[in-house]
């Protein structure tokens, strides 16, 4: 069955200017901010949080924070439900796609080499096989590496069972049919500022469904989008947690052009929420590195403060693997920092700095 062509509506400069104009400048605001601050790597690394529980919400599906941190962390209070095993993926996605220095505009191959589905690289060997592209030393990141092989040989069966064989070849076809109609709407964009450039991509991506659905690839591509036009070069918009701000009759209105103002709204808004959230943990920091002061220079107290500014929460069992102290001497620790307890629980406890 065919899909409806995308095509990029006359823009209202007159109208569009001023929203462009402000997300320009709200995004450039909070790259430079992020460019010299000192908190940037743990910024980047609990916005991911952020950005993917927001995501996986506006897909219809609810992820406790906590639940998907300590799940990152291999150390679940419990079995993961299927929504926390997916939105776990979108996290390691977006990790993929803002660590990845492929220019993916070149090709439909490349987007789905991203997007980590060209399954024709994937082979049946033994999953525990070492791949080249990380340390081997780095035993969490071989292991899942390993799982994503196994679901993609495992969605590449599914495709098979769903269609007969001459089929699967076909599917395959228009998908990289459809991603290559969207480059090129990507492609139509190339002299426009990176902001409408970014918000027509993921509209774009939405309409036409290249893949035939959305776990928010679109959005995750815009982002990227935006940083390989340099307009984000210190981090990667929090696209998600902008529009979750944007109500849904706007989102996903029937005129284009209230929904690329929507997108551009979105756009605002996350850089706006990724400053003041910058500036609140930066403030957090400064704080509890004065009850640091004065400390022996063997004194893990400093350490603690960095591990709980890179991470929207730690537990005992965190702090004594990464501080490589007992569990015991990380209650200490904590207490003497008085950070907020936030699970109010007696056996399992996690400490945050919000």
């Amino acid at each position: 069955m065919p899909w409806a062509t995308y095509q990029i509506p006359d823009l209202s400069w007159s109208k569009m200017a001023v929203r462009v104009a402000e997300a320009e400048d709200k995004l450039a605001r909070l790259d430079e901010r992020l460019l010299k601050s000192e908190i940037r790597e743990g910024w980047r690394r609990r916005t991911d949080f952020l950005e993917v529980i927001s995501s996986v919400w506006l897909d219809g599906e609810a992820v406790h924070l906590d639940d998907l941190v300590l799940h990152d962390a291999m150390m679940d209070n419990g079995a993961p439900t299927a929504e926390l095993t997916r939105a776990h993926s979108v996290l390691r996605l977006r990790r993929r796609i803002a660590t990845s220095v492929v220019d993916w505009r070149t090709s439909a191959t490349s987007v789905m080499d991203i997007l980590g589905r060209n399954t024709s690289a994937v082979t049946v060997s033994n999953p525990n096989e070492e791949s080249d592209q990380f340390d081997p030393s780095d035993e969490l990141e071989v292991a899942l590496t390993a799982i994503d092989r196994a679901m993609l040989r495992s969605e590449s069966l599914l495709e098979r069972m769903d269609y007969p064989v001459e089929q699967v070849g076909v599917e395959k076809a228009r998908r990289a049919e459809r991603i290559e109609e969207w480059l090129q709407i990507v492609r139509q964009t190339a002299a426009l500022p990176p902001t409408i450039a970014a918000v027509i991509a993921q509209d774009a991506w939405t309409e036409i469904a290249p893949l035939g659905f959305d776990r928010g690839e679109g959005r995750l591509l815009a982002a990227s989008l935006l940083s390989l036009r340099r307009k984000t070069v210190s981090h990667m918009t929090l696209w998600s947690v902008g529009e979750r701000t944007v109500p849904l009759e706007h989102r996903r209105g029937r005129q284009t052009d209230l929904r690329y103002a929507a997108g551009l709204s979105s756009l605002v808004a996350a850089a706006e929420e990724g400053m003041r959230r910058h500036e609140t943990w930066l403030t957090a920091k400064r704080l509890l590195a004065r009850k640091a002061r004065g400390r022996r220079s063997t004194s893990h107290l400093p350490a603690l403060i960095d591990l709980l500014i890179d991470n929207p929460l730690v537990s005992a069992a965190m702090i004594s693997k990464e501080l490589r102290v007992s569990q015991r001497a990380a209650l200490s620790l904590v207490a003497q920092l008085g950070v907020r307890e936030i699970t109010g629980r007696d056996r399992f406890r996690a400490w945050a700095v919000t």
